[in-house]
């Protein structure tokens, strides 16, 4: 399987940010400007047994795997993509909780 790796600059909200995930840079950049939605959607998600902290820690590792997944030629801002796919991925894992659940 190939390895997910970003390099290159990306339009974050009203921003230009460059990012290289081989090395982390700007990544820790990318994870400050999307804090606030990391904390809407980590307050607004129950998973049992984790508090908050531990479902923020969970959209930012997402939010992580989305940074390396991005593609710049889909035409699509990075925030844009990032609050799409952490959404989706939120989605699929509160499922897959509730299937274990039950």
């Amino acid at each position: 399987m190939k390895e997910k790796v970003f390099v290159g600059s990306a339009d974050l909200y009203d921003e230009r940010i460059y990012v290289d995930t081989r090395s982390g840079v700007g990544v820790d950049l990318v994870l400050n400007k999307i804090d606030p939605l990391l904390c809407k959607m980590a307050s607004s998600t129950y998973m049992d047994g984790f508090g908050f902290q531990d479902i923020k820690q969970e959209l930012a590792i997402i939010a992580i795997d989305g940074i390396r997944s991005y593609n710049p030629d889909k035409k699509v801002k990075m925030s844009t993509f990032l609050h799409i796919h952490l959404r989706n991925k939120l989605i699929s894992k509160l499922r897959s909780e509730n299937k274990m659940s039950n």
